[in-house]
């Protein structure tokens, strides 16, 4: 199945190669960001390509081979994993239409980014990573937000609803690429800069995806009538062929475009102070 992503908002940076235990990001230091291992580079892909300071900075853990999988949750394999890769990793955007994932990562120099036993990275391992939402080139407003991925990915940000309070979308869980949707709504203004966390997990291969989607909200928009759909079936959204061909939409997904829904593009992702993203 998929790549699952869970988010949360921490200052994100490589640790120590030295490091043999599970990592925390409590544990991590930022100023670690400028003297760690090669970066990777949009491993699953991505859309747009945001300017110097834009995008989301994260890392990988994994289960080693003395581990079990695929563990059930993001937060089990944030938890509980054994494995880390200290190569920090950037990402433009969450724009991973739904396609295979069999060679696992290389990092920008084309070295490949292996487990500590030699092996690939392409089943069970997770990614955290943080940023700062911002309103980017929308207007100001309220939206709905949506979350394809495969597999589970738990997307926060913090005090987006207009009360406040967290906006979450939580699309745990093992499945192929299913579409989370959440009753939150997000306020946006041209002032807000919400803390972003996007936690995802790849469980038992071969396919991964992560799309973020949105649309204005407005007084007829109700719950898309896919939300929670295509859980069941690897090519419900995407017909995800090997590269280089890329992934087919399929209607249920040309549908929810349809609605008034579009992927969340590289200008609404601020890195944190203090990080330049040397992948753009």
């Amino acid at each position: 199945m998929s790549l699952r992503v869970t988010f949360i908002v921490l200052i994100v940076s490589a640790f120590s190669m030295s490091h043999c235990g599970p990592v925390h990001f409590s544990e991590i230091k930022q100023e670690a960001l400028t003297k760690s291992a090669v970066p990777i580079c949009d491993p699953f892909g991505g859309g747009s390509k945001p300017p110097p300071g834009h995008g989301l900075v994260g890392h990988i853990n994994y289960l080693t081979p003395d581990q079990n999988g695929p563990l059930g949750s993001v937060m089990d394999y944030y938890f509980n994993s054994n494995g880390h890769v200290p190569n920090p990793v950037f990402l433009s955007d969450l724009i991973i239409p739904t396609r295979f994932f069999k060679s696992g990562f290389s990092d920008k120099s084309n070295n490949p980014v292996t487990a500590n036993d030699g092996s690939p990275l392409v089943r069970d391992f997770s990614l955290h990573a943080t940023s700062v939402f911002v309103l980017g080139n929308w207007a100001p407003g309220d939206y709905q937000l949506a979350m394809l991925s495969d597999d589970g990915s738990i997307f926060s940000l913090k005090g987006g609803q207009a009360n406040g309070s967290d906006f979450v979308i939580n699309n745990d869980g093992v499945h192929a690429t299913q579409l989370g949707c959440t009753t939150n709504i997000l306020h946006i203004t041209a002032d807000s800069k919400f803390p972003l966390t996007i936690d995802y997990y790849q469980g038992p291969p071969t396919s991964i995806g992560m799309i973020l989607l949105a649309r204005p909200l407005s007084p007829g928009n109700p719950q898309d009538e896919q939300c929670g759909r295509g859980g069941n079936d690897d090519a419900y959204f995407f017909f995800d062929q090997a590269y280089p061909v890329p992934p087919t939409e399929q209607q249920p997904y040309i549908d929810v475009k349809m609605r008034g829904w579009v992927p969340v593009d590289g200008s609404h992702f601020e890195l944190p102070s203090g990080v330049t993203n040397p992948c753009s």
